[in-house]
């Protein structure tokens, strides 16, 4: 945003879309959670891999998730079981 409307408009709009989060929660009486920062990592990188498999089904390919040691996890479950 600050590339298109210059730094000011930015910080402008920035705080503008907070104070609507906060009149909103204030309106319908959110309770604040805190949350750390392993936790939101941990949400994030769960959205960003829903995004990719979405995008991936768009352009008709599948994906394969492996395992932590580089093993394709169907492979990996097959050979213990």
């Amino acid at each position: 945003m600050k590339g298109r409307l210059g730094a000011q408009a930015a910080v402008t709009a920035t705080a503008h879309q907070l104070a609507r989060i906060v009149y909103l929660a204030l309106k319908h009486g959110l309770p604040y959670v805190r949350q750390s920062q392993q936790e939101y990592e941990v949400r994030m990188q769960e959205k960003q891999i829903k995004a990719l498999k979405r995008k991936a089904r768009q352009l008709g390919l599948e994906i394969v998730e492996k395992a932590a040691d580089g093993v394709p996890a169907a492979a990996a479950a097959s050979a213990q079981g």
